[in-house]
């Protein structure tokens, strides 16, 4: 590879058993780095070089062909300048590596990853890597995703990644902010938790996931033919305004506003607020289990308070069948109902109800308690 520079500025004086000085310039060729300005600080002591790089200007799908493995800077269409930091011993030994770089607007397109384009308005990334001791330490990266118009979700991740007995262990820590759940399909990154993926996109419904974060644990392969190994995963979650399908074909809970935590397994959250078809839902638990072996199985305990025969109305449908258990239905009901349930998917419900409207048909155990005022 031939490289073509201008714009040369360059002033070097002698030390002790080395040199130092500064260069500045502009490249022209090859096309793939062709306008980049570089700023160089360079230290030189016999075989031992420390230098600081600025450099501005750089495309990074521009890179992709400069050399194999990085085809998939081809999908990054970033234009990003910062500094970058080393030290090394001549003629191949790097021993440190300091890097921070900043971007504007741009996109990012990585297939086998992400389902579709995202849109970047900002990127900050900082990171020190140990190439000799198989380190990467990922001290910042933020995002701010979205276009320039309608915005987008905040996130941040750090984490350091280690190179161990043929694998390359990852541990990472990223939070997320204002993720409007209509989006979520777009951010989830394909084959991670498929089954909880699928899950999330088909059941929720509008409303807004405040801030989630999320601690992670996996190894990956550091040669051909491997496979990612998911270690660890937990995390917490806020969120507001969501519209939820529990259990179809109920009708959707709406407005749901709450909290929780998550693993590979499911998800164990708390619900604040919401309705159903205008049936208000208070302070009650959600527990959501299988979902990494696809057997989902879900534990709702809550409060309903509303109109008696619009709550019947919602717990004849399957998989309560409440009008078969007290041989009465919704249209024979009037006044007032408060109920609290709780219902395992993969079990069979129990009833026990009060009151002389809800008497007939009662079992004992635990599972809907109702009392009918």
């Amino acid at each position: 590879m031939e490289f073509l520079f201008n714009d040369i500025d360059f002033a070097f004086r002698g030390q002790t058993n080395g040199i130092a000085g500064d260069l500045s310039l502009s490249i022209d060729e090859p096309d793939a780095l062709a306008g980049i300005g570089l700023d160089i600080s360079l230290t030189a002591k016999g075989n031992d070089i420390a230098a600081d790089v600025s450099f501005s200007d750089v495309l990074l799908s521009n890179l992709s062909g400069l050399a194999a493995g990085l085809e998939p800077l081809g999908g990054i269409d970033l234009v990003l300048k910062g500094t970058l930091s080393g030290n090394m011993t001549l003629p191949d030994t790097i021993h440190s590596l300091e890097l921070d770089i900043g971007g504007d607007a741009g996109t990012i397109t990585l297939e086998q990853f992400i389902p579709k384009p995202l849109d970047i308005r900002t990127l900050r990334l900082k990171a020190k890597a140990d190439p000799a001791g198989g380190r990467l330490e990922l001290s910042q990266l933020s995002l701010s995703l979205g276009d320039s118009d309608s915005g987008g979700p905040d996130l941040q991740l750090n984490g350091v990644a280690k190179k161990l007995d043929g694998v390359i262990n990852v541990a990472a820590q990223t939070s997320l902010k204002k993720l409007a759940i209509d989006n979520l399909a777009d951010y989830w990154p394909a084959g991670l938790l498929p089954g909880t993926r699928d899950w999330l996109t088909q059941n929720l419904k509008t409303g807004t996931v405040d801030e989630v974060s999320l601690g992670i644990n996996m190894d990956l392969p550091s040669g051909e033919g491997g496979t990612l190994a998911l270690k660890k995963l937990e995390g917490q979650i806020a969120y507001s305004n969501l519209s939820v399908f529990y259990f179809r074909p109920m009708p959707p809970a709406t407005g749901v506003t709450g909290s929780g935590s998550f693993n590979q397994q499911g998800f164990d959250l708390s619900i604040e607020t919401g309705l159903v078809e205008g049936i208000t839902l208070k302070t009650g638990r959600v527990q959501i289990t299988g979902l990494d072996v696809n057997k989902v199985a879900l534990d709702v305990k809550t409060s309903l308070n509303g109109k008696a025969s619009d709550a019947l109305a919602i717990l004849e449908l399957p998989p309560f069948g409440l009008d078969k258990v007290i041989g009465f239905g919704s249209t024979k009901a009037g006044g007032h109902l408060t109920a609290e349930f709780g219902h395992f998917v993969t079990t069979e419900i129990g009833i026990v109800a009060r009151g002389n409207r809800l008497s007939r048909g009662c079992q004992s155990g635990t599972g809907i308690c109702a009392e009918y005022l």
